[in-house]
């Protein structure tokens, strides 16, 4: 399991995030499209832990003093991964890199990732041909976008991937002060 930290969307803004792409689903139906339920944003990867009680003890000391803090949407983008990730990015959060920091202190063998983007994933697609990559980015950069939420709690939470595309859960969540 591939774990992360992350944050869940309240039921609300998953809503409108969704409500906000529906004219991308109806342009680009191939798209493998994320279930809105699934929506969450992602704060760091860590990618494959043999030891999630040590990483979670981690957090919670890393999280015992931190301030809830709001988050609010960038805009839309894409990235490389196994496949190309479209998603929605945040503006980047003081709190965060201060989270992000402060965990790099608490668990050893984390190695932070300044060029992690916090996002929020909504569908994947095939690689194409540069031109259709980079076309496919200026629309989603010129895409209008609106959201916006308070967060309470962190979650650290596991990714897999089986025959019906990814799966998540929340392992733990960590509330904030």
């Amino acid at each position: 399991m591939r774990l992360f930290l992350g944050i869940n969307i309240p039921q609300s803004e998953r809503e409108s995030l969704y409500k906000q792409i529906i004219p991308l689903i109806r342009k680009y139906p191939q798209f493998k499209w994320i279930n809105p339920e699934l929506y969450h944003a992602s704060i760091q990867f860590f990618g494959e832990v043999e030891d999630i009680k040590k990483l979670s003890d981690s957090i919670k000391t890393t999280l015992f003093d931190k301030e809830k803090f709001h988050l609010y949407g960038l805009g839309l983008g894409l990235f490389q991964a196994s496949d190309l990730v479209l998603h929605m990015a945040y503006r980047r959060e003081k709190k965060i890199d201060e989270i992000v920091d402060s965990l790099e202190k608490t668990y050893p063998t984390f190695v932070k990732q300044r060029a992690f983007i916090f996002h929020t994933a909504f569908a994947r697609a095939p690689y194409s041909s540069k031109q259709q990559y980079f076309l496919l980015q200026k629309i989603l950069e010129r895409f209008p976008i609106e959201i916006s939420y308070p967060v309470n709690s962190l979650a650290l939470m596991g990714s897999t991937k089986g025959s019906e595309g990814r799966k998540y859960q929340i392992l733990e969540e960590f509330p904030l002060i």
